[in-house]
């Protein structure tokens, strides 16, 4: 054994990033937020207009205040 010299240790020439989004420029990251935030937007409407549709189906002749089921 020779105690000399510490061991070499082999660092990668080209470490991947730890987040995908590490590897995107400005303009990338940005469309990616986006098409989230489109798709949140989307998702909250159509979930509204299902509520919506159960509510009405479940009270047709809701009276004002509580309605339980």
């Amino acid at each position: 054994m020779n105690w000399s010299s510490p061991p070499a240790i082999a660092w990668p020439s080209n470490p991947t990033p730890s987040n995908p989004w590490d590897a995107m420029n400005e303009d990338q990251l940005l469309l990616e937020w986006q098409k989230k935030k489109m798709f949140i937007e989307t998702a909250k409407a159509e979930e509204l207009e299902l509520r919506k549709y159960i509510v009405k189906r479940e009270f047709p002749k809701a009276n004002e205040g509580t309605n339980n089921k």
